[in-house]
């Protein structure tokens, strides 16, 4: 491929797009002028900052938009994102296909697998259930509390690793005990409002904001235990937008089938309560919307900033979930600003979760030092 450059314009420039972004803008400024490379290199560092910027913010939106969205069958909110996700996300495994179509992953003896449609099945049911806590722990306290309890699958991972024997650091003791001490903080926090139009969280009593809105985000945190170990088991299996989209079919069809058997959802075009109404003029737009920053946001940019970034950075930049979900919703009027006690309770969260993936980190490093799949995910 070739074209004139506005940099260069007695220079025309040749080169092929590939999937490693650093390969092609090395190509790209290697036909620059020296006093421009410097530039060109910090443009270039800040789209990958960019991107992961962007994974945080689309992951922060979900349970806003699930807050938002009013309607009268609540899982249908999360059946209507997959959808959309499922015909977003199309484009990129007929790319990947095309790119990979060659390689083990789409090898029909692989993608046939019963162990890998098995882990991929038990891994969805887990983000199926995390789904429908966020739905229903939005509903009962602010999205910063409810975002701070759905995020703590990190520590319950490090009892799911102790359940299996796995020997459990120090360090993830001391992070799994702040955390949960925070969490106390969490519980007593009175200060939650919403505007007129929105959940009138105020007509909620404590005893239902700490079952439903608390105790529901915990539980929803032990079903992403599942979802993210099984999930890095895939990582061997499937290729990566395939495994999205497969996700995203599966998850579908347990939350749409959910919400028939226990909300009365319709086969019709209804608003409310239909399972084709977000094609109406009611919801189309804004679910388009909604599938460009928590679709290709959220997973998206999600994939690439793993391809740019160290993991651990990526882990810990998306423990910032509550904060973006708090500034959100009150800088557009729809909650009140987190308590002092919320406050308090995040600021001691937040190290519990980041000592934890640390030390998380270092047992992965370690563990791939002696190439051992099964050490790998045991990591995890």
């Amino acid at each position: 491929m070739s074209f004139q450059s506005p940099l260069l314009p007695n220079k025309k420039l040749s080169f092929s797009f590939s999937d490693n972004y650093d390969e092609t803008v090395n190509k790209l400024l290697g036909a620059l002028p020296k006093e421009d490379k410097l530039n060109r290199e910090l443009f270039a560092n800040l789209g990958k900052w960019l991107i992961l910027m962007i994974s945080l913010i689309g992951g922060s939106f979900v349970g806003i938009f699930y807050f938002y969205v009013q309607i009268e069958c609540q899982l249908l909110k999360s059946s209507w994102r997959l959808l959309g996700l499922m015909i977003a996300i199309l484009p990129f495994v007929f790319y990947e296909y095309r790119k990979q179509k060659d390689s083990y992953q789409y090898s029909k003896e692989n993608l046939l697998s019963f162990k890998s449609w098995k882990t991929m099945f038990i891994a969805t049911t887990g983000h199926s259930i995390w789904t429908v806590a966020t739905l229903i722990s939005v509903n009962y306290t602010s999205v910063a509390q409810s975002y701070l309890f759905l995020n703590l699958h990190a520590i319950f991972i490090v009892g799911y690793n102790a359940l299996k024997g796995i020997k459990v650091t120090r360090p993830e003791v001391l992070g799994s005990l702040l955390a949960t001490f925070g969490t106390v903080f969490l519980a007593f926090d009175g200060n939650i409002h919403s505007t007129e139009g929105m959940v009138d969280l105020s007509k909620v009593t404590l005893f239902e904001r700490i079952v439903y809105g608390d105790l529901v985000g915990i539980l929803g945190s032990i079903a992403g235990v599942f979802y993210f170990t099984k999930n890095a088991e895939l990582k061997y299996d499937f290729p990566v937008f395939l495994g999205i989209f497969a996700m995203s079919v599966i998850g579908f069809f347990q939350i749409t089938i959910a919400s028939f058997i226990f909300e009365g959802s319709t086969f019709s075009f209804d608003p409310m309560n239909g399972l084709f109404g977000v094609f109406t003029q009611d919801w189309f737009v804004l679910h388009i919307f909604i599938v460009i920053i928590t679709g290709y946001g959220a997973y998206v940019c999600y994939v690439f900033a793993l391809k740019y970034f160290d993991p651990l950075l990526v882990s810990i930049v998306l423990t910032l979930d509550p904060i973006v979900g708090a500034i959100v919703v009150f800088s557009l009027g729809w909650q009140s600003f987190p308590g002092p006690l919320t406050i308090i309770g995040f600021f001691v969260i937040l190290p519990g979760v980041v000592i934890v993936t640390l030390s998380k980190s270092k047992r992965l490093r370690n563990s791939l030092q002696h190439s051992n799949q099964e050490s790998f995910i045991n990591a995890l």
